[in-house]
């Protein structure tokens, strides 16, 4: 799917542009740097770094963001093995410790 998506806005880029350019000049360029800085803010402010955090510990990172905490659970996920899908497939022996 991302694939696809990637195509599709290429496509629509590579058809734009041209006669943008010819109606716009100059001004299809600062339209395209102004979306430039529109996604650096997008990512500056309200995406989490994330690289080298364990998923058992993603929701610490998102419930000290200023943006995400209003989402993110105060409440810790349960990770005993007694409530894991193994048990609420019925086979209690299985553990996830011993993989």
């Amino acid at each position: 799917m991302s694939t696809v998506t990637n195509f599709f806005a290429v496509f629509l880029t590579t058809q734009f542009f041209l006669p943008m350019l010819c109606v716009m000049e100059w001004g299809v360029f600062v339209l395209y740097a102004v979306f430039d800085v529109v996604m650096a803010l997008f990512a500056w402010l309200l995406l989490v770094e994330t690289k080298g955090v364990p998923i058992e510990q993603m929701h610490e990172q998102f419930g000290v963001h200023w943006f995400w905490k209003r989402y993110a659970s105060d409440n810790q996920p349960n990770t005993d093995s007694d409530d894991t899908a193994s048990h609420l497939l019925g086979n209690d022996t299985v553990s996830y410790s011993t993989l």
